[in-house]
């Protein structure tokens, strides 16, 4: 039972017949629960404010935070001082998960004085190792102490400690060890992705930086929006946050570009915008308002946090419409042939060379003259 862990040790102390020395009137054991390399392992520590060399006997009790896991088996105990000198560290009890932590009680039993300080006892003001246990398992950064909770059915489960059959129970020297520390990553950007790399933070100081575009301690903002992990292990903790840095892209217009249009027609600005090279941004605006040929502007603005407006142009030429030129007649002999330079001088207005008669000039009759439309214009033109 729980109650005679408590009952066993001060009916060990009570029942040595080996004496407590003792150097002052308010002579106790402090413990303290003391972290090692390995983050799994941990040591009992106790200091003495008097000279002890009887029989040393103690009952007391840790707990860690439920969620980190872990299981303490007495095969893992190590006793640091002499077998046969320092009380053995044991008890036959589990891990007990109580609301939100796990419980342990631990029971040094002395069957052997502590002896002189070259074998186990304590000089006034004295610290030793005494005992070594391991936490199986345990994972995360788990706040780890020594606790006096009456964590079970109200038991009494209190740090407890006799030297030589006398109560010497003192305080405990250590706080929560492997609790968890506050990292900040600190908050950067918004930045354009053409910005120069940010040099990145963090608290507390010495962590490592991870994630896409980070080299060492710099962020590249070109590989756009990311989010980026800080780092750090403290004592064997590890505690990451993560922070997003939003880039925004620069404006982009296109590259420059030409379109021909029919003379006297209206072009559009999705016209101009189909002629835009590379990839440019919908939503800009055109300089001056589209119309007939001429040199059309196109601008994207920029949006904070980038700067600088985005410009390309396109440039409208204008295609002449074919112009056959107006009816004519002409009177030649009868008998005589026609030619396509008589006919073409009877045109009136101003037509365009180049065009085709018919039928092939002869005598006399009805010749058609025929200019055809180039693109973009469409339709023929005839007299």
């Amino acid at each position: 039972m729980l109650t005679t862990l408590r009952e066993r040790a001060i009916g060990l102390a009570f029942g040595a017949t080996a004496l407590l020395t003792l150097s002052t009137a308010s002579a106790q054991m402090n413990i303290a629960l003391v972290p090692t390399a390995d983050p799994e392992v941990f040591e009992f520590h106790w200091t003495a404010n008097a000279a002890y060399s009887g029989i040393m006997n103690s009952v007391f009790s840790i707990r860690w935070d439920a969620s980190a896991g872990g299981d303490i088996s007495e095969d893992d105990f190590v006793n640091l001082c002499s077998n046969t000198r320092a009380p053995l560290l044991t008890n036959d009890l589990p891990v007990e998960v109580v609301g939100g932590f796990r419980y342990f009680t631990f029971r040094c039993d002395g069957s052997s004085s502590l002896g002189t300080t070259a074998q186990c006892g304590f000089a006034v003001g004295q610290t030793r190792a005494l005992h070594r246990f391991r936490i199986a398992g345990i994972s995360g950064c788990p706040n780890i102490g020594l606790s006096n909770d009456a964590y079970l059915d109200g038991l009494n489960r209190d740090y407890f400690v006799s030297v030589g059959g006398v109560p010497a129970t003192g305080t405990f020297l250590s706080g929560q060890i492997g609790a968890p520390f506050t990292v900040t990553p600190g908050s950067y950007g918004p930045v354009c992705s053409n910005a120069a790399d940010i040099v990145l933070g963090g608290s507390p100081a010495g962590g490592t930086w991870s994630g896409t575009g980070v080299t060492g301690n710099n962020f590249d903002p070109s590989v756009g929006t990311q989010t980026l992990t800080y780092t750090v292990t403290q004592s064997g903790c590890t505690v990451s946050q993560t922070t997003t840095i939003t880039v925004s892209n620069p404006p982009t217009a296109g590259t420059n570009g030409t379109l021909t249009i029919c003379a006297g027609s209206t072009v559009t600005a999705a016209q101009l915008f189909a002629q835009l090279g590379g990839s440019p941004q919908a939503g800009g605006t055109w300089s001056p308002t589209p119309s007939g040929a001429g040199l059309y502007t196109y601008t994207v603005a920029a949006i904070a946090p980038c700067t600088g407006n985005a410009t390309a142009t396109v440039n409208v030429t204008a295609q002449p419409a074919p112009n056959a030129g107006t009816n004519g007649t002409l009177t030649i002999c009868a008998g005589s042939t026609v030619t396509a330079a008589q006919l073409f001088a009877q045109l009136g207005g101003s037509p365009q060379a180049g065009g085709t008669w018919s039928p092939t000039p002869s005598g006399a009759g009805l010749y058609t003259y025929t200019v055809a439309a180039i693109a973009p214009c469409t339709g023929n033109a005839t007299a």
